[in-house]
């Protein structure tokens, strides 16, 4: 752990930084919907325990989840296989029936027996553009590797995303139109026996972040605007505007919601008294949302027993100016690529333009119990709270 980070950290009421945090649980860290890093075990004050599976290649592209025990490790490429943990026994569940379709989100059961998993197949068109096709949802037994296909997106429609509710015993998947380019999507619940699709909700803006309530009755999400809204699936309503902000993660007790303001601001926002608390974050510095190119705000992610919660914080700020001749000839450079790129009609990527920040992550594990934030340089995409074993 470290000393303050920078004079530009602030903490909210009663918050203070320590260096050491207690908990039940671990983290494992590194993996992502379509990553190939390494995935580490790690304490929740930033200690390595255990490398858990090594990197891979870009075109692995693969997406790992874990069974709630902490004690298998799901991989998903175009091959699903488990690894158990203890043993390091590997063993294939699934196999793609082309070669080009993968395996684009899995989602375990809480007993471990049973995985959701979403796969299917993008084609590049040519200019950076990817024509998506159809998605398939299927449940597979973690014992056997028995396959029974759920859901295949209708004509006209594809699948980003699936969010699985194992009390109520269905999958949330967002969807959206690729007849027509108006950017909104549609939420449609999935029967996990029937596989029966139903409508339960659409939104007027991009659902970025979905985040399902622990009870399953309502669902929340940012998106491009950067608001964060709620939809009740039951009652069909119009979403409601709760925050702010993007990345909402649900308590597990469904009270509050935690959210990324932006990528330098952790807010926790109470639903009964709609009252908004900031938890840490760096004061705004020159580098303000219009001059980066993009955010680096990412999910939080609490511990099961909703005490602790996961962050990822990103500084940006301007970087000095130039002070030789080369390292002006080399900014200009950096200026000039991404535009010669974009002018290839050959490309199969749009690069945006340059600016001139720099970035510096932090992550950390804020107890909200004890009032306690421990802190660690770097970042993480990708975490999952284990119990120790």
């Amino acid at each position: 752990m470290l000393e303050p980070l920078s004079p530009d950290l602030r903490f909210g009421p009663g918050f203070s930084l320590t260096d050491r945090l207690d908990s039940p649980f671990r983290l494992a860290v590194g993996h992502d919907r379509s990553c190939s890093s390494a995935v580490d075990l790690l304490d929740v004050n930033g200690g390595f325990v255990a490398r858990l599976l090594e990197a891979g290649t870009v075109a692995d592209c693969r997406v790992v989840c874990f069974a709630p025990d902490g004690r298998t490790l799901f991989v998903g490429t175009a091959i699903l296989t488990a690894k158990d943990l203890p043993s390091g026994e590997v063993r294939e569940l699934w196999r793609s029936d082309t070669p080009e379709a993968r395996c684009l989100s899995l989602d375990c059961s809480p007993d471990g027996r049973t995985l959701v998993l979403m796969s299917g197949e993008n084609r590049r068109a040519g200019k950076g553009r990817i024509v998506p096709g159809p998605r398939t949802v299927s449940a597979i037994s973690a014992d056997n590797g028995t396959v029974r296909a759920l859901y295949t997106d209708p004509q006209g429609a594809r699948t980003v995303a699936v969010e699985c509710d194992w009390r109520r015993h269905f999958a949330l998947g967002v969807r959206v139109s690729i007849d027509r380019d108006d950017g909104c999507h549609e939420l449609a619940r999935i029967d996990l026996d029937s596989g029966v699709a139903e409508v339960v909700g659409r939104s007027r803006d991009t659902i970025w972040d979905l985040a399902l309530h622990p009870a399953g009755q309502s669902a929340a999400w940012g998106g491009p605007t950067g608001r964060i809204w709620r939809q009740d699936l039951d009652a069909g309503e119009l979403a409601e505007d709760l925050a702010a902000g993007r990345c909402p993660a649900w308590s597990p007790s469904g009270d509050s919601v935690a959210f990324m303001a932006d990528q330098d601001r952790l807010r926790l926002l109470d639903i009964a008294s709609g009252r908004t608390t900031d938890l840490i974050w760096f004061e705004r510095t020159a580098a303000t949302p219009g001059r980066r190119p993009f955010s680096f705000s990412t999910t939080p992610r609490w511990s099961p027993d909703g005490r602790q919660l996961w962050f990822s914080l990103t500084q940006s700020v301007k970087m000095p100016a130039p002070r030789s001749i080369p390292e002006a000839a080399e900014e200009a450079w950096r200026f000039v690529q991404p535009a010669l790129h974009n002018l290839n009609p050959g490309r199969t990527s749009r690069h945006a333009p340059y600016r001139r920040v720099a970035n510096r992550p932090v992550w950390g594990v804020a107890d909200l119990a004890a009032k306690q934030i421990a802190l660690s340089p770097g970042c993480h995409h990708g975490v999952a709270w284990l119990p120790v074993c």
